[in-house]
């Protein structure tokens, strides 16, 4: 059920981008937001786990159009120097599509009634020979590491997955790097800045993605929460990141970006070390903090 969702997002977010910049950013990102609110309400009147896979397959493709097209419509809502602020505020109402129904419905009226279109004519066209390489790619990356701990790194399938998909995001980088207007500019990652920036977003995402993958099972198969408690369970976190988000800005302007977001990544480090030593028997208040 995790993974239909996780291989899914992961191999169409790259083209799934390029979508807003050519057919309107409002247009896609509606879109994207009903593909997820339909998987949203199909898994949640699901009867039997085949329907919650899909429905999870599902709402990876919508997410996949979300995701990127949420922060391309920045520029044009914000000035500069309120965009650092938006960003740390989508960075926490992403956290909140755990309330998945209701939030995307709000969402696509904010868009609605909210949100200009906007599109740009001169951006990359969707190449079909990329997208498929970045799909295929990544997808059996992310597939070889799901399948790793249960079948063994050394089994043939992982080993396979693995392979193959060095095999072709070698190529998709080969390929972009010569077509005169790639999907991804691989010189962006030639500037220390972004490459830092990219590196400490994917080491969060990580970290988020495997807490909020572990704690409702153990708040409701070891702590003995339903689904609502399970729900207001995980408040603090959604606290922590509504906080951090407005408190972020400032911080980076007293102490700079480079300090502010090893912080971060300590801070997170801490929780991450925190959580490895839950057992049974931590309670809820071990689990909050």
């Amino acid at each position: 059920m995790a993974d239909a969702y996780i291989v899914v997002f992961a191999a169409l977010m790259l083209p799934a981008g390029l979508l807003g910049s050519r057919f309107g950013r409002q247009r896609m990102l509606i879109t994207g937001l009903g593909i997820f609110l339909a998987g949203s309400l199909v898994g949640a009147l699901a009867g039997n786990v085949d329907a919650v896979i899909a429905a999870r397959a599902v709402m990876g493709v919508g997410a996949a159009l979300v995701t990127p097209l949420a922060l391309s419509v920045l520029p044009s809502l914000f000035a500069p120097d309120e965009r650092t602020k938006a960003v740390g505020i989508i960075a926490a109402a992403s956290a909140l599509f755990l309330v998945n129904v209701p939030m995307a419905a709000l969402g696509i009226a904010a868009c609605v009634f909210l949100l200009p279109e906007t599109k740009d004519p001169a951006s990359p066209k969707v190449d079909t020979v990329s997208t498929a390489l970045t799909a295929t790619g990544l997808g059996a990356l992310v597939y070889a590491i799901i399948e790793a701990p249960t079948r063994r790194w050394g089994d043939a399938l992982v080993l396979g997955m693995l392979g193959a998909s060095v095999v072709l995001i070698a190529a998709l980088v080969l390929r972009e790097r010569r077509v005169e207007r790639p999907m991804l500019d691989m010189t962006l990652l030639a500037h220390r800045g972004f490459l830092f920036n990219t590196v400490a977003a994917t080491l969060v995402m990580f970290v988020l993605s495997g807490l909020l993958f572990v704690l409702p099972p153990y708040l409701q198969a070891v702590l003995g929460h339903d689904a609502l408690g399970t729900g207001v369970g995980l408040l603090p976190m959604m606290g922590g990141l509504l906080v951090a988000s407005r408190t972020a800005p400032p911080v980076v302007v007293r102490f700079g970006a480079r300090a502010t977001v090893s912080a971060g990544l300590v801070v997170l480090a801490f929780a991450g070390l925190l959580g490895s030593r839950t057992t049974v028997d931590s309670g809820y208040g071990f689990t909050a903090l």
